[in-house]
């Protein structure tokens, strides 16, 4: 989990003056003056103007709190390209901003919300997660080659537990280099084909691929019958890592423990009074209205049985 908070620099306004650098560490650089400024930090908008020798207006602020934390979707679809793999976190070191840098492709460009660049705008929300998970995160360089190429694939993986062969389709898009004569190929699909131990009940225990306990209805038919197993688990088969515990907790009632980074569930929850949800559960991330995002631990809760 990452709680580094990086500055945004709002675009300078142009100037006859000499050109003003904003530098992360609050110092002001124009033509070999330097004058200190002092910032707040602060979990909403905040402006600080300085006004340096030359009369050029100076501005530094933070993102404004009525709107989406883009650094928050972008760590939550991985944090780098995933075409190149250029980091985020490499662009604000190097450069000290990550704006412009880097944009969510859609991979299906029909899909993309009609209202897009306003819903983007707006403070973090169901509807706004959603649309990030039709996208894949990628430098500027690569969404316009990308764009420039315009190849589309389709990508088929396969793994083989026991007799039984487990197939996963991903729909993505292809970045050609005609010089190295390889592709890249980037997709928002994540890869759900980690062989996985199950135990539940007194059952001798099997073996399945994540695909097959997200989509196949085996959750759902554990959940619906925990009464009678009281007890599933569900292991890692590589290191034996505990990725889902359910237990039954008696009264029609489940107790669920799982790790954040197993992506089986898609949860909405609120820590609020009003019941408005300020936590999202999806694709074995946690985000929260505040702006945190979380990719390790655990997560533990309660469901209700039907």
């Amino acid at each position: 989990m990452c709680h580094n908070r990086s500055l945004t620099f709002f675009p300078q306004r142009r100037h006859s003056r000499p050109p003003v650098l904003v530098c992360i560490c609050g110092t002001i650089n124009s033509g070999g003056f330097n004058e200190s400024i002092t910032y707040r930090k602060c979990e909403f908008l905040t402006i600080i103007n300085s006004t340096d020798r030359w009369g050029c207006l100076i501005t530094v602020g933070y993102q404004d709190r009525k709107m989406a934390d883009r650094s928050q979707l972008y760590k939550y679809k991985g944090n780098r390209c995933s075409s190149c793999g250029l980091s985020v976190e490499e662009m604000v070191k190097r450069h000290g901003t990550f704006n412009r840098m880097f944009q969510l492709h859609h991979v299906d460009p029909d899909a993309k919300h009609t209202s897009y660049e306003k819903l983007m705008k707006q403070m973090l929300s169901l509807e706004q997660i959603e649309e990030v998970d039709k996208c894949t995160l990628l430098c500027t360089q690569c969404h316009a080659v990308i764009h420039a190429q315009e190849i589309t694939a389709k990508l088929e993986l396969s793994v083989e537990i026991g007799q039984r062969k487990v197939t996963q389709c991903f729909d993505g898009w292809i970045k050609a280099d005609i010089l190295d004569k390889t592709f890249t190929f980037v997709t928002n699909q994540r890869f759900l084909l980690r062989p996985c131990e199950v135990r539940f009940g007194t059952k001798d225990p099997i073996e399945l691929c994540v695909i097959e306990i997200e989509k196949d209805g085996n959750l759902l038919d554990w959940l619906q019958n925990i009464s009678q197993y009281k007890f599933v688990e569900i292991l890692a088969r590589s290191n034996r890592e505990v990725l889902m515990q359910i237990e039954y907790a008696g009264d029609r009632k489940a107790k669920i423990t799982q790790a954040i980074g197993f992506p089986v569930t898609t949860i909405d929850m609120s820590t609020q009074e009003d019941g408005a949800n300020d936590v999202w559960m999806r694709n074995g991330v946690v985000l929260t209205k505040a702006g945190e995002i979380h990719t390790s631990g655990t997560l533990s809760y309660y469901c209700d049985l039907i």
